[in-house]
């Protein structure tokens, strides 16, 4: 089993929580996924939080952001979804009814939320629906989506309502930000993501009377950069879901100007009118060059680009002049507005894009390393099994050599039974804690399981003391008190094997998550992260963990691990993750390796430099990494110039640094001071620079690749076999383009 709070994969490992943030004050934070793309940057946002976020309740068992929201909309499950979101995290839009509402005419007439639908258009036959439901063809059928969140309207509602009472529970005039994700080329993101958006307005009418809705809309390149080149046929689906999206997502950001507003019923009688934008601000996530061939870290680097800025803004900022997404969007709306007064056409403007990049020190990751560098040494001396003669060694250090011996200590002392089984479990224990044994091993040396074991070795002594009482004419009290002493012995024998079973589990999980994690943490030494730059690369700091470990005595620190979880049965003998995980978290941060697990980027930056003057420091960022951030912060927009330029964009550019790293945010004032470009952000990272943009003001018309997929979308002889394949495209998308509208 691998303990998800401690793997790499999942967002965990050994965190210190002097590396992490505190939270942005008096805000409230809905993050919502629609669909994979969605949740794929939902799966991001929350790894990322869990490393880099300090919780609300620090040095707690159970790390707990009760002003941080998330909330995953599909209808399908996997099993990283599932470790990472809890229950209620998880809005499910499976339908038993859908077959019957793309098929029957009188199902869709009985359902006033639902007369969007022209079964003339959308029907499916029974043949085309199994097509369907083959996941190769999950690209498919984006009305699918839109029915799904129909039919889920009313309870959908009821769960934005209740995420918005408890992100703001407890805190006066917070400013509420709501985040949407989704992708524009797939069946649940581009099915669902215009009615999720209007549902949330109403929701925020309902229930604050304000707050401010972003939107994060990944372009259909994005989509296609993750499925393989050969499947020439879903390509094409996302080219046509992401050109439909694309056409109502324009025409409903402008709604109020077009003359198109209209009023939406969704289930139980809920009337919602679509007469404003669908998101208050509306971002365009895309490949940021235009390419023939995308490739899967393409796709990786954009979900990560828009999680990272999504982070940056959950942690404090540090700066006097407050620059968070109030003041940011506040200056971007003004922007919007005056390209939307120098426009040559009429097209819609008020859309914006990113730049991101990131150059960090992996804390948790050394943190983690060390860890399970640890575990692994562990693994290499423990002996589980016991030999028979080890049993009876064992026994006779105890004092339960034979019946004569243990009756010679009885008359002696009244309350023998209590110090024999302290004797025995004292002699266990110290088979647990000696790093050439272990907890297996002590298992082992009391189980039933298996032979030449202290369970057996008791049954003998009480066969031996039935001879005995059959055999001479001892006291009949003495036989009994004799008979009750080996009752109970091996009454609590049987009970500290359970014990010793469950630890022995433990240190199990624990060694299996430690190879996860190490497999994971050598394949980023082999290579590099798709969008970290890394401020102390693995090769530099390996050697040096490695030294780390190489000091430490690991007898020593076996035995206080074990000992640790010895003397605090009542943490883990329920076998609860967050309980272990919080056990080992504290003992390497806190104990094994402190003062290697809490030190500062600096700290850091003087090793890599072989240098602790701090304006060499200074120097040797001003030089490298940050021009190089400002470099990577490109916008992730492929846009066609002919048609709109990033002349004509306004925006930011900002470049955020530790506000406890003094030299490190000197080097980002003196880039700023003699270029003129990124200003200067401090906040409460610790681990991390980032540089921003953003692009404010372009139309989505200018996006590159929008004219390509209008051309892919026409060459219908592209497929030879189009029998069922031509008139479901025709039905479901073409025709469909704006049949919501």
């Amino acid at each position: 089993m691998i303990y998800s709070k401690l793997s790499l994969r999942t967002g965990g490992g050994i965190v210190s929580e002097l590396q992490q943030a505190e939270q942005v004050k008096n805000t409230a934070t809905l993050l919502i996924g629609l669909g994979g793309t969605g949740i794929d940057c939902l799966k991001e946002i929350k790894k990322q939080m869990r490393v880099s976020i300090k919780p609300d309740n620090p040095g707690a068992e159970v790390p707990v952001y009760e002003h941080i929201r998330f909330l995953a909309v599909d209808n399908e499950n996997d099993e990283e979804k599932e470790e990472l979101f809890k229950k209620e995290e998880i809005f499910d839009l499976s339908s038993a009814t859908i077959w019957e509402g793309f098929s029957k005419r009188e199902v869709v007439k009985k359902h006033k939320e639902l007369d969007w639908m022209d079964l003339d258009k959308v029907s499916v036959s029974p043949s085309e629906w199994a097509d369907y439901q083959n996941p190769g063809m999950a690209f498919c059928f984006r009305q699918a989506g839109r029915y799904r969140i129909m039919e889920h309207s009313d309870k959908f509602l009821e769960k934005l309502r209740n995420l918005i009472q408890y992100a703001k529970a407890g805190m006066e005039q917070a400013e509420l930000n709501v985040h949407v994700f989704s992708g524009l080329g797939g069946t649940i993101g581009s099915g669902t993501f215009l009615d999720v958006c209007y549902l949330i307005r109403h929701a925020l009418k309902e229930e604050t009377g304000n707050g401010r809705l972003f939107g994060y809309f990944f372009l259909p390149d994005v989509t296609l950069a993750k499925i393989p080149k050969s499947a020439t046929l879903v390509q094409y689906l996302v080219s046509v879901n992401g050109y439909a999206s694309l056409q109502e997502l324009d025409y409903c950001m402008r709604i109020r100007e077009n003359g198109g507003t209209f009023t939406q019923e969704y289930k139980g009688g809920v009337q919602i009118a679509w007469n404003e934008p669908p998101v208050d601000y509306c971002c365009l996530m895309g490949i940021a060059d235009e390419k023939e061939v995308y490739e899967g870290n393409d796709y990786q680097k954009v979900i990560k680009k828009t999680a990272h800025y999504i982070i940056q803004y959950l942690g404090k900022e540090k700066t006097k002049e407050r620059f968070g997404l109030q003041e940011e969007f506040a200056c971007h709306a003004a922007s919007m507005l005056e390209a939307d007064g120098i426009k040559e056409h009429g097209y819609h403007t008020n859309y914006y894009t990113i730049g991101m990049s990131c150059a960090r020190v992996p804390m948790c990751e050394m943190n983690t390393y060390l860890a399970a560098k640890t575990f692994e040494i562990f693994s290499r001396y423990n002996k589980n099994e016991p030999t028979e003669t080890e049993a009876v060694s064992l026994a006779e250090k105890a004092g339960i050599g034979s019946v004569q011996k243990i009756l010679k200590e009885m008359m002696q002392d009244e309350k023998y039974a209590d110090s024999l089984i302290a004797r025995i479990y004292k002699e266990m224990d110290a088979c647990a804690v000696d790093l050439n044994h272990g907890p297996a091993y002590a298992y082992h040396i009391v189980s039933g399981d298996d032979k030449g074991n202290l369970q057996e070795y008791v049954e003998g002594l009480r066969k031996e003391l039935d001879y005995i009482r059959n055999q001479t004419e001892w006291n009949a009290n003495t036989v009994k008190q004799l008979k009750e002493v080996l009752d109970r012995l091996k009454e609590q024998i049987e009970a500290k094997a359970v014990y010793y079973q469950k630890l022995t589990r433990i240190m199990n999980n624990l060694t299996e998550t430690s190879k996860e994690n190490l497999t994971i943490l050598n394949e980023k030494i082999k290579g590099t992260d798709d969008f970290v730059i890394p401020l102390v690369e693995w090769n530099e700091i390996r050697p040096v963990l490695e030294q780390k470990i190489n000091e430490k005595n690991m007898e020593e620190l076996f035995g206080q691990l074990v000992q640790r979880f010895l003397t605090e049965p009542e943490n883990w003998a329920d076998e609860n993750e967050n309980k272990i995980s919080k056990i080992v978290k504290d003992f390497f941060v806190k104990d094994a390796f402190s003062e290697f697990a809490n030190r500062s980027m600096t700290d850091f930056l003087a090793e890599k430099y072989k240098t602790n003057v701090g304006e060499e420091i200074t120097e040797q960022l001003y030089h490298g990494v940050i021009p190089e951030l400002e470099k990577q912060a490109k916008k992730v927009y492929a846009m066609n110039s002919s048609m709109w330029s990033t002349r004509l964009c306004s925006g930011s550019a900002v470049t955020s640094v530790p506000d406890t790293e003094y030299w490190v945010g000197n080097a980002a004032v003196r880039r700023y001071r003699s270029k003129m470009g990124f200003s200067v952000r401090k906040t409460a990272f610790v681990d991390r620079i980032y540089s921003m943009r953003c692009f404010v003001a372009l139309p989505v018309g200018a996006f590159v690749n929008a004219k390509n997929m209008r051309i892919f979308i026409l060459k219908m002889d592209l497929f030879t076999d189009t029998c069922i394949l031509e008139k479901a495209v025709q039905n479901c998308f073409l025709t469909g383009v704006c049949s919501r509208l």
